[in-house]
C-alpha cells in the first residue's frame, strides 16, 4: 500500500491558480479564434457601418397558385444600406427564376436594388429590372418596371412575398413596397440584419 500524501496548503492553492491560469489562456484563445472567425469577411458579405441594413440569400420552392401548381420558383436577394437610417442608400441586386414542372423556363429576370426598409427580422425591398427572358409571358416587356420583395427571416422557416404576385407589371411599386411574405420558402434561406 502506497502511503497518501497530503500537499500543504499552499501547494494546493499554486495548482488551482496555475489550473484556472491554464484555463483562463485557453478560453482566451478559443474565444478570439472564435472572434476571428466571426469578423472574418466572405466574399460575398460587406463591412456594415453602424446602423445600416442588410439583406442576403438565395431560397424558393413550389407554387400553389391556380395554373401554376408545381412550378418552381428561387428568388436570390443581396443587398446592403450605406448609410444608417437611409433606404434608399442601398446596393444590391435581385434575381428571380420561375420555371415550369419539366423544368422549362417560364419567365426570370433581374435588377439592381432601389430601396430597402429593415426592421427587425423582416425586409421590404425594390428594385427595376433590368434584364429579363419571359418565354411564358412573350408579351410582357418589364423591362425599366419596379417590382418589390418582402423578406420574413424566421430562422429555418423564412418567408417571402412578391408585389407582381398581386399587381402584375402593369405598373410600378412604390419604392419600398410590397406584399405581405405569403410564400414559405422551402429550399435555401435568407438572412435579415437591422
Amino acid at each position: 500500500m502506497s502511503p497518501i500524501t497530503v500537499q500543504p496548503p499552499a501547494q494546493r492553492r499554486i495548482r488551482r491558480v496555475a489550473a484556472a491560469a491554464l484555463i483562463a489562456a485557453c478560453t482566451g484563445i478559443a474565444t478570439g479564434v472564435a472572434q476571428a472567425a466571426d469578423t472574418a469577411q466572405s466574399p460575398n458579405t460587406a463591412k456594415r457601418v453602424s446602423g445600416t441594413t442588410s439583406v442576403h440569400g438565395s431560397g424558393g420552392g413550389e407554387l400553389q397558385f391556380s395554373g401554376f401548381e408545381g412550378d418552381q420558383v428561387n428568388f436570390d436577394i443581396r443587398g446592403h444600406t450605406t448609410e444608417a437610417d437611409s433606404p434608399v442608400s442601398v446596393k444590391g441586386t435581385f434575381a428571380v427564376t420561375h420555371e415550369r414542372p419539366d423544368g422549362t423556363l417560364f419567365a426570370e429576370m433581374s435588377g439592381s436594388l432601389d430601396c430597402m426598409w429593415v426592421a427587425g427580422d423582416v425586409a421590404v425591398a425594390t428594385g427595376v429590372i433590368e434584364e429579363y427572358d419571359m418565354p411564358g409571358l412573350p408579351e410582357l416587356e418589364p423591362a425599366g418596371r419596379r417590382v418589390g420583395f418582402t423578406i420574413d427571416d424566421g430562422g429555418r422557416h423564412d418567408r417571402i412575398g412578391w408585389s407582381w404576385a398581386v399587381t402584375g407589371f402593369e405598373g410600378d411599386v412604390s419604392p419600398c413596397m410590397s406584399t405581405a411574405p405569403f410564400f414559405e420558402v422551402e429550399r435555401g434561406w435568407f438572412a435579415v440584419h437591422d
